[in-house]
């Protein structure tokens, strides 16, 4: 997979190895696939162009979403960030040895 691969809009969690479990990560993403600790991307909603510099919401308020449309598609946050974390652990011994490419994958809750 690489920075291509992306879907354009595409709301990603960015997952890093640094301890056990992973963590995930923000912030800009250039050269985020040359990251030797990086277990992968985990797509959990698509933004519409309109908002893309309101990126910095938290979940709460992407699923709150906007007057026109809900962003984040999926009503239990808990259950959300169970099935990003074990995404996460189930592949980070790839991340460990960097294997390459690292896994880009969408969230099975959301609606995608």
């Amino acid at each position: 997979m690489s920075l291509a691969d992306l879907k354009l809009h595409g709301l990603y969690v960015v997952l890093h190895i640094r301890n056990d479990p992973p963590i995930a990560d923000h912030g800009p993403t250039a050269g985020v696939m040359k990251s030797v600790l990086l277990v992968g991307l985990f797509r959990i909603a698509d933004v519409p162009a309109r908002c893309e510099t309101l990126l910095d919401w938290t979940l709460a308020l992407l699923r709150k979403g906007t007057d026109r449309e809900k962003i984040l598609k999926c009503d239990d946050l808990e259950a959300l960030v169970t099935e990003i974390k074990a995404w996460g652990n189930s592949h980070a011994m790839n991340a460990a040895g960097n294997l390459q490419p690292r896994p880009v994958a969408a969230s099975a809750l959301c609606e995608l």
